[in-house]
């Protein structure tokens, strides 16, 4: 996309890098367009008869990139970020979340969660900022699968769920969008399913991080979700047997 807007391939950044040496072909697709992606290397704007670029370009929206922002590799650039988040998130229209690509381990996991909540009567679309307030009911008519059960759990112990980080950037934010693979799935709905959860028995294991993001409230919940749990399969397997 920047090669079309006409950014050069001979540009040295404070590194001595040029574009192409931070290039990594990683996905399959990329070795189909290998063609034109060369050609567009081995050419200059001007060669491929581009419009000229002004000087300083501004298009659309900024952005802030953590990975791309902050040098992962360097510790005291991360230790400074945490300072930077107040000012960072409070400005932000919106935060993309990006958990890491999807895989059968927890394909499941959003739908599942937008199907509970839908059953509730709460739909996940139209769930538009974390301060909305929850009117989830305890009770609910969707039971999802152990694979589905499996699916959620994997899903929120994903390192971005895991992070110290987590509540300021929650607190500051707007509306989150979490990525998982292409699937997305808006933050506030998963802080409605955690809702929800705390106050039925759960599935959930009560050493998740993210429950600590319902507030201190949720503390003498969380100790009791799984023995709650454990009484309502107790009473279960009773009635089946």
């Amino acid at each position: 996309m920047l090669l079309d807007y006409g950014a050069s391939m001979k540009v040295i950044d404070s590194y001595g890098k040029t574009p192409m040496d931070y290039i990594t072909y990683t996905k399959p697709k990329d070795w189909e367009n290998i063609e034109e992606i060369a050609y567009k290397m081995q050419m200059t704007p001007e060669e491929r008869e581009l419009v000229a670029v002004p000087e300083i370009v501004r298009v659309g929206r900024q952005m802030w990139i953590d990975a791309i922002c902050i040098d992962q590799s360097n510790s005291e650039e991360r230790s400074n970020h945490g300072s930077l988040i107040a000012q960072i998130y409070c400005r932000a229209s919106s935060v993309i979340a990006w958990i890491g690509v999807q895989n059968d381990e927890t394909k499941l996991a959003p739908e599942a969660i937008s199907s509970i909540l839908r059953a509730d009567g709460k739909d996940p679309d139209e769930t538009m900022s974390d301060d909305t307030p929850s009117t989830t009911e305890a009770g609910c008519s969707y039971i999802p699968s152990d694979q589905e059960k499996s699916s959620i759990i994997r899903f929120l112990r994903r390192s971005w769920f895991e992070r110290e980080g987590l509540m300021h950037e929650v607190a500051f934010g707007r509306a989150i969008t979490v990525y998982c693979g292409m699937d997305t799935l808006l933050f506030s709905s998963i802080m409605d399913f955690l809702r929800r959860e705390a106050y039925s028995g759960t599935f959930l294991p009560s050493d998740l991080h993210v429950w600590s993001l319902i507030g201190n409230t949720g503390s003498k919940k969380r100790r009791s979700l799984e023995s709650r749990s454990r009484t309502k399969r107790t009473r279960r397997d009773s009635i089946d047997g």
